[in-house]
């Protein structure tokens, strides 16, 4: 019976100091976040030490939205394809990096414009290259060797 009891108490204890990440989450970062999305679906809020960040569906797209405690937005992510890409940026990758395939490119949105990293590879490095929000080209931003 005793093991029983401190089963129940362990169990009982787990359940109340555990909650959702959008029970904690600052009203000001839930109040802006649905003023901007009002009509997003399926906000999953996930905590870091300096930001919140919402994944969640807007116009049959996902997104993922970074806001501080104070509830101003940071930025917005967004995943794109190739053709989505400002032509001068599709140009040069095609030019430039035509041995690589992509395995990741998404876009950021900011009070600063957009820029976009793209994640490409060849069989033996992985690349993630930025372009600068209206710089029109794209810098390295990190470079490995696949082991």
């Amino acid at each position: 019976m005793k093991p029983l009891f401190i089963l129940m108490i362990l169990a009982s204890s787990f359940f109340a100091t555990t909650s959702s990440a959008a029970d904690i989450i600052s009203a000001k970062a839930l109040k802006s976040f649905k003023t901007t999305f009002t009509n997003a679906k399926e906000a999953a809020w996930t905590i870091s030490e300096s930001y919140y960040k919402v994944q969640f569906i807007l116009n049959e797209q996902t997104l993922t939205a970074f806001y501080r405690e104070d509830g101003k937005l940071l930025a917005v992510t967004r995943n794109i394809s190739s053709l989505q890409l400002p032509i001068i940026l599709q140009t040069e990758l095609k030019k430039k990096y035509s041995n690589y395939w992509i395995t990741e490119l998404f876009e950021k949105s900011n009070d600063d414009g957009a820029e976009y990293y793209i994640t490409i590879e060849d069989a033996d490095n992985k690349t993630i290259l930025k372009s600068f929000a209206g710089s029109g080209s794209w810098v390295v931003y990190q470079k490995s060797r696949k082991s």
